[in-house]
C-alpha cells in the first residue's frame, strides 16, 4: 500500500525490515520513504495499521492480523 503510493509520488522507498509469522503473513514491516517534506506529508499516519484478509468461509466478514 505505502510502497505503491511512494512510487506514484516519485519518492525513494525501501523495505527496512520485514518479519513474517509462521503462517507466512506479514507480522511487522518497516519502510523508509525519502522525499522533500515527507515527514509532514505522512505525519497523520500514526500508530499501528492492520491488514484485513477476506474470509473464504464467511464471505461477509474479514479477519484482521
Amino acid at each position: 500500500m505505502y510502497t505503491s503510493w511512494a512510487r506514484r509520488q516519485r519518492c525513494k522507498e525501501g523495505l527496512v525490515e520485514k518479519i513474517a509469522s509462521i503462517s507466512g503473513h506479514i507480522q511487522f514491516a518497516a519502510l523508509e520513504i525519502e522525499s522533500e517534506y515527507m515527514f509532514g506529508t505522512l505525519s497523520g499516519e500514526k500508530g499501528m495499521h492492520r491488514m484485513i484478509y477476506s474470509s473464504v468461509e464467511n464471505s461477509g466478514t474479514g479477519e484482521t492480523s
